[in-house]
């Protein structure tokens, strides 16, 4: 799909082609979108918009175009309707610029962590599947490297280690929309789970362990594992794994205990139960879950854990 229009500057809100003949062309030097990449579900938008340098370029016309129509089509005016799952590529180019700038945009389908309703008292829809599988918290990259010196809102300075967001100076103690996997992941659809949902699994749901443990063939060992299956109210259910904790460049106690993050900073007086003195900003809540136990708990912001998501309603 192809759509022509007018691209806004810094100093034209009208649009326009704003060409004269009479006078000496002023050409394009850059056109700047908006947004590079977007993740967006299906039947949803979102507006691009395009800035021109310089803002006094004589002909300012410009033309958007999809890579492939029947995943997404745009508008004239930079609106992006996606149709169907998959990638495709949204161009802008202008009549008297040979560079176009482009937006990879990844298109899913809403429910892509397939919620279930567990009966819950609060209604809350949880996702059957985890968003990721290791992210430290409030950090949407997905790493494989997990400590203070790697954490995205962490600094150092002489081997002291301050946090940059979500502590003290700010007082932000929920996390927000631009830094949660699962919100980003999941076309602005699911979220991370607050503390209370994960104590209304525990204290309405029915939890019953599943031991997994197996020998492994080929290395000839007894591999140690299990999972928790978590039943409702109205007898739907979900599992949570016991998929470990991601420290420094491995896995530790996989398979004996699964953790998942909450978007909630841990309180004062839960952190100086495990850690006293601490700064509790350097902690969130975490659902823990092993055979003998499952329980809501203070965990390190930088350990590389799973989001299991809950559904935007």
């Amino acid at each position: 799909m192809i759509a022509a229009a007018s691209c806004g500057s810094d100093d034209d809100t009208t649009g326009g082609d704003n060409h004269d003949n009479d006078s000496d062309d002023i050409t394009i030097s850059k056109l700047t979108l908006s947004r590079n990449s977007a993740i967006i579900a299906t039947g949803d938008t979102i507006h691009l918009s395009c800035v021109i340098t310089p803002a006094n370029a004589t002909n300012k016309k410009i033309i958007w175009s999809s890579q492939d129509p029947s995943i997404a089509v745009v508008s004239d005016e930079g609106i992006i309707t996606a149709l169907a799952e998959g990638d495709c590529e949204i161009s802008v180019k202008a009549e008297s610029y040979l560079w176009p700038e482009k937006c990879k945009l990844h298109v899913i389908n809403p429910d892509i962590y397939k919620a279930v309703d567990l009966g819950l008292p609060s209604g809350t829809k949880w996702g059957s599947k985890d968003a990721g599988y290791r992210f430290a918290w409030a950090d949407t990259e997905n790493k494989s490297i997990f400590y203070w010196g790697r954490y995205k809102w962490c600094n150092e300075a002489a081997g002291v280690y301050t946090l940059s967001k979500y502590c003290s100076e700010n007082n932000l103690k929920e996390l927000k929309k631009e830094d949660d996997a699962a919100y980003i992941y999941g076309a602005q659809k699911w979220r991370t789970p607050t503390k209370e949902e994960f104590q209304e699994l525990i204290d309405k749901c029915t939890w019953t362990y599943e031991d997994l443990s197996h020998m492994n063939y080929t290395t000839y060992l007894y591999v140690t594992d299990g999972r928790y299956k978590v039943t409702g109210p109205n007898g739907n259910y979900i599992y949570f794994d016991f998929d470990g904790e991601g420290y420094s460049n491995y896995t530790s106690r996989h398979g004996e205990i699964g953790v998942y993050w909450s978007r909630n900073i841990a309180d004062e007086k839960d952190v100086n139960i495990s850690t006293p003195g601490e700064d509790p900003y350097k902690y969130a809540y975490v659902l823990v879950v092993s055979k003998w136990a499952k329980k809501v708990e203070p965990w390190a912001r930088f350990y590389g854990i799973p989001i299991r998501p809950v559904r935007i309603e």
